[in-house]
């Protein structure tokens, strides 16, 4: 029997520096974990590690991959799921999201690093952003403690509350939560801000006290501030819709945005078709590294010099990386989906200009 937990730990640990505590998530949103955790592993490892590049790369132009005057056509002997043509999948309009909010307050040691959305999928799930902040190393190497605030636009709030010591926040209701003695996680605190966003903010430790905690909280305000991504998918396997944005990173120099594909979640109530491990995701990452690992067989991507590796463990992915030059990387990982079409996701893909990195790293 697969131990669907222990492989989302394992998947997890590869970006551990980046990717949100399963642990503290599953304790606040028990709910909700077992729906979105192929997703949110998926978004894990399609990120990049966010190391060394040169500044100078930020000046890139738009990158085309793909030769609009020529059809998408795969290699001989691929899936079924490829096709001649882009799908319609493929073409749906990535949204813009909103932040809609954010504190104005945060402990000077901590550093912004994160800015992930899910894009509201329809009724089968309710949409949420994850702001997250790191405290560098003080050997310049990594990072060490997190603080995570997470803005959920929800049909029903109560999901989310009722659970801890009962507060008030800048007059709305909020709970205080405080994980067991020995617990990896710190606390958490949760309020419903309007009637449709709730807000979580989660630490990865106990040395942020409730009063600060309160105080990030009380600073929070509305920020219409938006998630764009660089990213548009000329092709894509028949059935996958956008699901995911991401701007992540250390410094204005050392960043990555990314944007995942995956299947609709099935309405309340409704059974998935299929293992939550075998249905098929593709994630799509432009920045400054990789965390794809190394080695691979070297392949032309229209043009470019690119590598593609195939994994099994500890889940079953490819992994297609193209050197666009000046610095910069564009990196393919497919779940459950052929090497065939992961490379020919990679010749269809199309990048902009470098979105806004400011805010990363202050």
């Amino acid at each position: 029997m697969v131990d669907g937990d222990n492989l989302v730990r394992q998947a997890l640990e590869l970006q551990a520096s980046r990717a949100p505590d399963p642990e503290r998530i599953l304790a606040a949103l028990s709910t909700r974990v077992t729906q979105r955790r192929r997703a949110r592993v998926a978004r894990a490892v399609v990120t990049f590690a966010a190391v060394g590049a040169a500044a100078a790369a930020l000046a890139v132009p738009t990158v085309v991959l793909h030769d609009r005057s020529r059809s998408a056509t795969p290699r001989p002997g691929a899936s079924p799921t490829s096709a001649t043509s882009p799908s319609t999948s493929a073409m749906a309009e990535i949204p813009t999201v909103t932040l809609k909010y954010r504190p104005t307050w945060i402990p000077t040691e901590f550093i912004a690093m994160i800015r992930d959305a899910d894009i509201n999928r329809g009724d089968a799930e309710d949409s949420s952003t994850l702001l997250t902040w790191r405290v560098p190393n003080a050997n310049g190497t990594g990072t060490s403690r997190t603080l995570e605030m997470k803005i959920f636009t929800t049909k029903n709030p109560g999901r989310y509350l009722g659970t801890g010591t009962s507060v008030t926040i800048s007059g709305h209701p909020g709970w205080y939560g405080v994980n067991p003695a020995g617990s990896s996680t710190g606390p958490s605190l949760t309020w419903q801000v309007d009637t449709d966003t709730v807000i979580m903010i989660m630490v990865g430790d106990s040395l942020l006290s409730s009063q600060d905690l309160t105080k990030i909280a009380e600073s929070v305000r509305p920020d219409p501030t938006t998630l764009t991504t660089p990213l548009r998918a000329g092709w894509l396997p028949t059935g996958l819709l956008p699901q995911s944005v991401g701007l992540s990173g250390t410094s204005a120099s050392t960043w990555s945005a990314t944007v995942g594909f995956g299947e609709p979640s099935p309405a309340p109530g409704v059974s998935p078709s299929s293992s939550q491990w075998d249905r098929p995701y593709a994630g799509i990452a432009f920045g400054t590294s990789t965390n794809a690992p190394a080695g691979g067989d070297a392949i032309d991507v229209t043009g470019h010099s690119a590598r593609v590796i195939t994994q099994s463990s500890p889940i079953n992915q490819v992994f297609v990386v193209v050197d666009l030059g000046q610095g910069l990387l564009l990196t393919v990982i497919g779940l459950s989906i052929t090497r065939d079409d992961a490379v020919t996701i990679a010749k269809n893909v199309e990048v902009g200009e470098v979105p806004d990195v400011s805010w990363i790293g202050r």
